[in-house]
């Protein structure tokens, strides 16, 4: 399955300012276990065509932003 590339920055990641609630979001990232959940999540997307695919676990994240 091939997956975007998401450790590319953006326009949006150079316009980034150091910023309380970003920080917040790291401490966040730190207390989970990210790679339990991605062993979780392998398998729900694995079609072989079509576009290219987000990475589960970074829709997970996506996720837990709508409802958080």
């Amino acid at each position: 399955m091939a997956w975007k590339n998401t450790k590319q920055d953006t326009l949006a990641d150079a316009l980034l300012i150091e910023h309380d609630s970003i920080k917040e979001l790291d401490s966040i990232h730190a207390l989970v276990d990210w790679h339990a959940i991605e062993q979780i999540l392998q398998d729900i997307h694995n079609y072989k065509a079509g576009e290219r695919a987000y990475h589960p676990v970074m829709m997970f994240k996506c996720l837990l932003l709508q409802v958080w």
